[in-house]
């Protein structure tokens, strides 16, 4: 691939992507310039020396310099961050359900969501792998709290999602946002990925917001509302996490939320975060690519109108999300307790359930409140992926 001005928009054409810059993730003519900047955040040395350790952080500044395209830094740098967070965070990480697509398509990963960083992180790893173009990513501008975490971003394919918007300059963002969606996928033949709903999915119910699919629906000229949400190319992804690093500040918001309380993120929180999300403890991490929904929506009904054509597609995703999520010893343990249920010890041992019931208590002891019901939305919050499976199976039965 010949890199420099001639062929700068591997994507696009330049004159075309005017309208988004303000949106749009780096392309390969500035990448040099970007990387000089980072050079000189005085964080650098600090950041690559707590990744890859003192010793090997002059030697990978050097190799920043050497970066000439997009794809020179995410196979360079942000592949081996992923490498030593996956030898630090995790004991095992799988993936599956990209041998049932081209690997020459553009498609729109819509994803549950559980870790700001990882999800996309992770999914573009398995890209990557198996030959794939990685994905672009929405990101919300919340999390990009200083300038040079915005370019360590941007060079990552990341373009912008902006948040705690009202009104006019709500909708007028949202269309451009739609539009560039649709301009990455069909014009650039560049895939996307998105999370199925404005933040991570706190309560474990993975349910994409009707929202989203109204905004990706706002880039439909030309064609039927069904016919542009078809040529999307939609693929759902199921990203499941054994354990949450963060899963405490999320049980403290989900209960306020339970006490008619609101819950207001203390300064930082975003930023720590992501801090726990990349570095602690996960577990066993499946992602499952499931199959795509293009044919699912072209077989919905010409007659149904907008709100319910998105409520149609939502559940569509939802279904295979919900079936793809792949549960884990403590989604039985959480279930069997929360129903009062016999321990089903074809599933986990008296140690398991023991060392479990102790972490949950510990938990709890850590939040203010009624102790007997944090424990009851701990159990409750890891046994929703399970709820739902269940809920799913009698709902298709029922049909």
């Amino acid at each position: 691939m010949i890199y420099g001005r001639q062929s700068a928009y591997i994507y696009g054409h330049m004159i075309e992507e005017i309208q988004y810059n303000s949106l749009r993730p780096f392309r390969n003519h500035e990448v040099p310039e970007v990387i000089n900047r980072l050079l000189e955040v005085p964080y650098l040395d600090l950041l690559l020396s707590f990744i890859f350790g003192k010793d090997a952080t002059e030697k990978v500044k050097e190799q920043l310099k050497t970066y000439k395209s997009i794809e020179d830094f995410q196979a360079g740098l942000i592949y081996s961050v992923l490498q030593v967070i996956l030898k630090k965070s995790v004991d095992s990480f799988t993936y599956a359900g990209l041998d049932q697509v081209d690997a020459n398509d553009a498609f729109l990963f819509i994803s549950n969501h559980r870790d700001i960083v990882l999800d996309p992180a992770l999914t573009n790893l398995a890209l990557h792998e198996k030959g794939f173009r990685t994905a672009e990513v929405a990101i919300g501008d919340n999390l990009l709290t200083e300038k040079w975490i915005e370019d360590i971003v941007k060079l990552n394919k990341s373009f912008i999602v902006r948040r705690n918007l009202q009104g006019r300059e709500l909708v007028e963002a949202s269309r451009l946002l739609s539009s560039y969606i649709k301009y990455s996928l069909q014009q650039n033949r560049h895939s996307v990925w998105i999370a199925q709903r404005e933040g991570r999915a706190k309560d474990g119910n993975d349910k994409t917001q009707q929202g989203l699919i109204n905004m990706l629906g706002m880039s439909a000229e030309g064609k039927s509302l069904k016919e542009h949400y078809a040529s999307l190319n939609i693929i759902p992804i199921a990203i499941s996490y054994e354990k949450d690093p963060c899963d405490l500040e999320k049980i403290k918001a989900v209960y306020a939320k339970r006490k008619g309380l609101s819950y207001i993120k203390p300064p930082g929180e975003d930023n720590e975060s992501m801090k726990k999300g990349i570095l602690g403890s996960k577990g066993k991490l499946h992602i499952q690519f499931c199959k795509p929904v293009r044919k699912e929506i072209e077989s919905l009904p010409d007659s149904l109108k907008r709100n319910e054509l998105c409520e149609n597609i939502c559940e569509i995703i939802d279904r295979q999300i919900i079936s793809a999520y792949r549960l884990n010893t403590h989604n039985f343990m959480a279930y069997d307790l929360l129903m009062e249920r016999m321990p089903d010890f074809t599933r986990y041992n008296e140690e398991n359930l023991r060392q479990y019931k102790h972490e949950v208590d510990q938990k709890a002891a850590l939040i203010e409140g009624n102790q007997e019901e944090l424990r009851k939305l701990i159990y409750e919050i890891s046994a929703n992926p399970l709820i739902n499976k269940e809920k799913l199976k009698t709902h298709s039965t029922s049909l």
